[in-house]
Parts: structure tokens; sequence; C-alpha cells
């Protein structure tokens, strides 16, 4: 009966002295491209431990930083059991997790926290011209702003090692280009669609529409995704009867990553609705680009 007593009374004597230490502020917050990052700011030296609840031994779950006023942990998209949670209004996903913060070791005690992050990622569907918004962070401490990858638009000489070209000639072959910014570990996918070309006189052509795939493949053809945020297509420059510029603008959605990125399926829903012989080119978009002719009459 006395080692029963002593083996139980132990774990009691070593929780009995209060522990000194307390978070200050408020837990850092930061949703990322691919992970979650959380951090605290303690007021004595943390010499406890971090973990996902649950998940105490699992590797990539838990984080010990001995002798430290700032403490934290990275975790990373589709590990240690991150809910993830889709939105239809407002479109996006929710990325949840519990996080315990205990000062101890090896015990759990009443200085102890646990914290449930909450992240949310917004869809975005803008033009190709203008800069993707930062969407907000949703969490029960702190508001964040989690950045999009930024999206560009070019035109290039030949093919895809070309250099970017402001002047053409009618049937000179260039390069159209699309691509957005990757992080180390992408969890965005891009899809280009809704293009249209505008003689900046009212009349207007649409080039590819909204499902991604070409209206008119003698204008440009179906485009090539050579990654999860790159696409392009060469073609042959075209120009309108009297003009000597033409805008052309289109979107770029992106959205977050669920295994493999999902592609235009085009073969069965493409269609001509228009065919025109001579066109004049120009590209709209931040930091604006222009392509005009030389060379004809």
């Amino acid at each position: 009966m006395l080692n029963e007593f002593l083996i139980t009374a132990l774990p009691i004597t070593l929780l009995a002295t209060p522990i000194e230490n307390y978070i200050e502020g408020e837990p850092k917050i930061r949703c990322d491209s691919d992970a979650i990052d959380i951090n605290f700011q303690t007021r004595q030296p943390f010499n406890g431990r971090i973990y996902v609840k649950g998940r105490n031994t699992e590797s990539g779950c838990h984080n010990e930083q001995i002798g430290r006023h700032l403490t934290g942990i990275t975790l990373h998209f589709g590990t240690c059991g991150m809910v993830r949670l889709r939105s239809l209004e407002p479109r996006g996903v929710f990325l949840s997790i519990a996080i315990v913060l205990s000062f101890h070791p090896k015990f759990i005690t009443k200085a102890d926290k646990v914290y449930n992050i909450q992240c949310f990622y917004m869809e975005s569907v803008k033009d190709v011209d203008n800069n993707l918004e930062a969407v907000e962070l949703i969490s029960i401490f702190v508001m964040q702003n989690a950045i999009m990858p930024n999206c560009r638009y070019e035109i290039l000489d030949r093919g895809p090692n070309g250099k970017p070209i402001q002047f053409a000639l009618i049937g000179q072959q260039v390069y159209h280009k699309w691509f957005c910014e990757e992080t180390i570990r992408s969890a965005f996918c891009m899809i280009v669609h809704s293009c249209f070309m505008s003689d900046g006189q009212g009349n207007r052509i649409n080039v590819i529409d909204e499902n991604g795939c070409t209206i008119d493949e003698y204008i440009l053809d179906d485009l090539e995704y050579l990654g999860d945020l790159i696409a392009g297509k060469e073609a042959n420059i075209v120009k309108y009867h009297d003009r000597e510029t033409l805008g052309f603008q289109c979107q770029i959605s992106l959205s977050i990553k669920e295994g493999q990125c999902a592609r235009p399926q085009c073969e069965n829903i493409r269609k001509r609705r228009q065919i025109f012989k001579i066109f004049s080119y120009l590209i709209e978009e931040k930091g604006s680009q222009s392509l005009s002719f030389y060379g004809y009459e």
C-alpha cells in the first residue's frame, strides 16, 4: 500500500509548485500560402512544449523551444489533422487546428492554454491586368492578411523563352504567357478564362470562354498549362482593319489546391463563333505593355 501511495503522489508533488509564466499579449497568427504559423511571447523564458491537440508525439506536430521568450510552431497544409472546410458564401476554404501551449515539458498544468486557430482563404477572380487582392485571415485572436500570388501577362518573341516585345509585324509568331508567383510549396491553382479583344471603339471579340477554352483557334488556340500557376500558347499576330492597336484582356481565377489542379476540358465544347482576317493588338495590364505594328500599310 505504501508503494502504491508513493507512485500516485509523485505527479501531484511535481505539479504542486506554481509555474510563474504566462503569455504576454495575443498569439501572433499568420496564414501563409502553404502553412499556418503561430507564435507566442511569454513573460519568462519558455521551458515547455507546443503541440497539436491529440498529436503530442506525432512528427512535425510538436515543438520544444527551451529558454526563449518567443516560441511558436509552423504547420503545413494537410498535416497534423488540419481540418479543411469549403465555404460557398463567401467562397473559399476554412483551415482549422487546435494548439496546446504547455508550460511544462511533460505535464499539463493550470497555466496551459488551448487555442483553436482558424484561417480563411477566399477564392479570387480578377482581371489579369490588376493585382490580386490580399485575402483576410479569420482567427479567434488575430486578424491578418494572407497574400495571394501576384499574376502577370506577357507577350514574348517567338516562344516561351523569348524576350517581351512591344512591337510586332502582322503574322509574326509570339508566345502569350500568363503566370503567378509561386511559393516553395504552392497552395494555389490557376485558370485563365474570359478573354476578349477590343479595338477601343466599342467592338469586342470573345477569344477564350468562361471555361478557359478557345472560341476561335485562328486567333488563339487552347492554352497549355505548364505548372500549377503558369499557362501559355504560341500564336501569330493578327490585326483589325484600319486599327493600329487592340485591347486584349483575360481573367485569372485562383483557387486553393486540393490534389491535382483541375484543367479546362475543351475538346467537347470548343466552338467557332467568328472568323476575322486582320486585327490590331494591344495588351492592357498593370505595368501595362502595348504591342504596336510597323511595316504595315
